[in-house]
């Protein structure tokens, strides 16, 4: 369906049906029945756990241990943490179509959901002094048990459901309505071999004149009582806006789903969904991750870190400072403005890795075989041991341990103009380590895709932080370390 088309199709003041539905035979919408399926499916997994549980509880605790009544004892655990494990995964969005489908790509986060229950139950019995009630065989046999049969349990669903996807069993079947020209460019632009939606009609109507009452055409009510679609794409022309809620009203009669296409203008900005101020309703844009309550956490987190690091690394600090004092003339610290927290500029301190031979005018990025780089600066930025310091700008509330790494300035100026959301990098403090760097992002950046990349990770760690995220990424730091290539 081109512009062309849809134009002579559809009259002013008119309801016109498009040309779909692409020659299909009606039928009931099937995804109802795929979200029953979906719920199905975790009801599985919960009761896989749980009967892993009780078999291992048989055959160990009772059969090895020879404890007989061992049921008074292991049966609640045993039913309450599938269901915080379950809990926890649909909290992750992890019994979702797409999470479901996308088995490798979600086996780190199942993994950690199950084991966020185990942990979270082991940390209860140690606070409430009953951990010695229970078998740690059976505790850590019932974790690896269930890791095991979850993810061959997300296998064969994936096989299913990803089946049922592309023979049309989980697609919903869905009416595009709405201005003309959107509605078919819209309804081009999902296609008959979309895997998730399926296009049966599309409803045209130019705005009428004189407020004209939207209205509906007689064919989408009698495909609604059919129960033909299950989903209203409202495509409204947004030259008049008071049309959206005509369209809206009018369609409201149908028990169906309605979800409106948002302008051309905001196809890329982030909508979050809807809030509530007093009487008046928002769409969000940007929600804050670190709430209060994780700024204090993650304030103490920084100072522990930072403090502990200060104290245990002393030596090394000392022994890296007299390194390069007699290597090169010159301080053995490097200040260099960089970007903070709400676009705060701070001076960040770093080990000198370069001669202090005058540096040319223009900003230049440390390169590949660059010569001003001295011989411990190159073990140094290597290993990223001169980031070390920085644990004083942490300690003076300019840095995090974790977050986005802080890029001079002038290489701020030259990529915030060219990238989507790069300024949001610049919403939580810049860390010593982060996301990106643990994913092989760290050091100078040449390329825009290399930006981008890295650009990518920093928004998935602000979006999704959490104090166990942080942790997480701290553990991983000092592996990376000893095997990325950073030769310089």
């Amino acid at each position: 369906m081109t512009k062309q088309d849809t134009t002579k199709r559809f009259r002013p003041g008119q309801w016109q049906t498009g040309d779909n539905t692409y020659g299909k035979a009606l039928k009931t919408p099937n995804y109802a029945s795929g979200r029953i399926m979906l719920d199905i499916y975790c009801a599985v997994e919960i009761v896989v756990v749980a009967l892993s549980g009780f078999a291992i509880a048989r055959l160990y605790v009772s059969g090895v241990l020879g404890f007989e009544a061992y049921l008074s004892t292991y049966l609640w655990p045993i039913l309450a943490l599938p269901l915080v494990m379950a809990l926890i995964q649909h909290r992750s969005r992890l019994y979702e179509l797409a999470s479901v489908t996308a088995f490798v790509d979600n086996l780190g986060k199942v993994a950690s959901g199950i084991g966020g229950a185990f942990a979270g139950f082991a940390l209860a019995g140690t606070i409430f002094g009953i951990s010695g009630d229970f078998s740690r065989v059976w505790f850590f046999g019932w974790l690896a048990v269930s890791l095991v049969l979850i993810w061959i349990l997300r296998a064969v669903a994936a096989r299913v459901f990803s089946r049922w996807l592309k023979t049309g069993v989980m697609r919903r079947q869905a009416v595009v309505l709405g201005g003309p020209l959107a509605a078919g460019a819209f309804a081009d632009r999902i296609g008959p071999e979309d895997q998730y939606i399926e296009v049966v009609g599309v409803f045209g109507r130019m705005a009428g004149e004189n407020g004209q009452s939207a209205g509906l055409p007689v064919e989408l009510i009698r495909l609604g009582q059919k129960s033909a679609f299950d989903l209203v794409i409202v495509a409204p022309p947004y030259e008049d806006p008071a049309e959206l809620s005509k369209l809206i009203d009018a369609v409201s009669m149908l028990s169906v789903d309605i979800k409106v296409i948002p302008p051309s203008g905001l196809s890329y900005v982030p909508l979050l969904g809807i809030s509530e101020q007093g009487q008046h309703q928002f769409i969000d844009i940007q929600r804050t991750r670190i709430t209060e309550w994780g700024r204090m956490f993650k304030l103490v987190e920084d100072y522990v870190f930072a403090g502990i690091g200060l104290i245990l690394l002393s030596w090394l600090l000392l022994l890296i400072a007299a390194a390069i004092r007699l290597e090169s003339k010159g301080p053995a610290l490097f200040r260099q403005r960089r970007t903070g927290r709400n676009n705060e500029e701070f001076l960040i301190y770093k080990f000198r890795t370069m001669t202090t031979e005058p540096q040319p005018a223009d900003f230049r990025q440390v390169r590949r075989g660059d010569r001003r780089v001295t011989r411990i600066g190159r073990f140094l930025r290597r290993t990223s041991l001169d980031e070390l310091p920085q644990l004083l700008n942490v300690l003076r509330g300019e840095m995090s341990i974790v977050g986005p790494r802080p890029h001079p300035i002038e290489l701020n100026h030259a990529y915030a103009p060219r990238m989507y959301l790069f300024n949001k990098r610049h919403s939580v403090k810049p860390g010593i380590t982060g996301w990106a760097q643990i994913h092989d992002h760290r050091g100078p950046v040449e390329t825009l895709l290399g930006m981008h990349q890295r650009l990518n990770y920093d928004l998935y760690y602000i979006d999704n932080w959490s104090l166990w995220f942080d942790l997480k990424i701290i553990a991983a730091t000092p592996l990376m370390s000893l095997v990325h290539r950073n030769d310089l």
